[in-house]
């Protein structure tokens, strides 16, 4: 299911259409001049972001995910303690990423799920405790 959002990310034009299909973290394509030391003569360089290619583990979706994303990004993933953590922590403003936020998404109704049904397993558990003392209870009377 897609991220309800994603058609807001996929109108912003200054946001490479690589960019938004990998986790970027900021990073951008930079625009420098070189200048040689004897002459100082200006030339044109493009610095371009460090990208690679990795399967990191999803504890949501139980299974690898396969994605592009920058060495800055990995650092980022490893500092918060994961994928999941990561995507959930940081908004979509700062995501810049269609594929991103369709997994933050997934990955947060998921969680909301898991938490939902363990709530729910609680309040049977205590219905059965309680249910147990007044039978308790009626019997010792």
């Amino acid at each position: 299911m897609p991220h309800p959002q994603g058609y807001l990310l996929r109108a912003v034009s200054h946001i490479p259409a690589k960019a938004r299909k990998s986790l970027y973290a900021g990073k951008r394509i930079d625009v420098a001049n070189r200048v040689s030391a004897d002459c100082e003569v200006r030339s044109r360089i493009i610095r371009k972001p460090n990208v690679v290619k990795r399967r990191l583990f999803s504890q949501a979706l139980g299974q690898k995910v396969q994605l592009n994303l920058t060495t800055t990004a990995l650092r980022a993933i490893d500092r918060a303690g994961g994928l999941d953590r990561y995507l959930l922590k940081t908004p979509d403003s700062l995501l810049y990423s269609d594929m991103g936020s369709d997994l933050k998404f997934r990955i947060g109704l998921l969680y909301r799920y898991k938490w939902h049904e363990q709530r729910q397993q609680q309040q049977q558990q205590q219905l059965k405790l309680a249910g147990a003392a007044t039978a308790a209870a009626e019997k010792a009377a």
